[in-house]
């Protein structure tokens, strides 16, 4: 069943500082990635568990009749499959549904097409795990991402105009002050 969130005070609860009614949800689980420094794999072996795009959407949707305005998903790695954001999407306009809601993405994993996709289905935020601006830490923490993915994302992303909160992590074994600087 979906949480049951009439049973808390959910208006106590705020996303990024929000004065609107939000609220986040979980469409799926684990990363196939194994970053050196990441403890999802670590949890969840490299396997990616997802719902079906029917269910994320009902969910949803139940969420708006609840009165809420958006949606936060804290997956481990939301946009992860392009097809499965489309299917998403493409539920989303079959229902009707009205909401904003924002993704966990990796830098290398959506191009433009689907962002605009996603930015008329209601996505107004990316939190994106970008984590170093040095190839050398990225590959050292064994990221599978290069810089090039990074900018070319953040590209994309101001032409969808959706907003984007990078990850970034400091102190990775053989940083130095110069590397941070990157």
């Amino acid at each position: 069943p979906f949480p049951a969130r009439d049973l808390l005070p959910m208006d106590l609860y705020k996303i990024f500082g929000s004065s609107f009614p939000a609220t986040t949800m979980l469409s799926s689980r684990g990363c196939p990635y194994g970053c050196e420094f990441c403890t999802v794999s670590h949890f969840y072996g490299h396997r990616w568990r997802t719902r079906s795009p029917e269910s994320v959407v009902d969910e949803m949707s139940l969420i708006r009749e609840q009165g809420y305005l958006a949606v936060a998903f804290v997956d481990d790695l939301f946009a992860k499959s392009p097809r499965r954001v489309h299917a998403i999407c493409k539920e989303i306009v079959r229902q009707k549904l009205k909401i904003f809601w924002g993704v966990t993405a990796r830098a290398d994993s959506l191009d433009l097409e689907t962002m605009n996709l996603m930015r008329r289905c209601g996505c107004r935020m990316f939190f994106v795990g970008v984590e170093s601006g040095d190839q050398e830490i990225l590959n050292a923490v064994r990221k599978k991402t290069t810089l090039n993915s990074v900018e070319q994302f953040f590209a994309n992303t101001k032409k969808a105009r959706i907003d984007t909160i990078a990850s970034m992590a400091f102190g990775f074994p053989g940083e130095t002050k110069r590397s941070i600087l990157r």
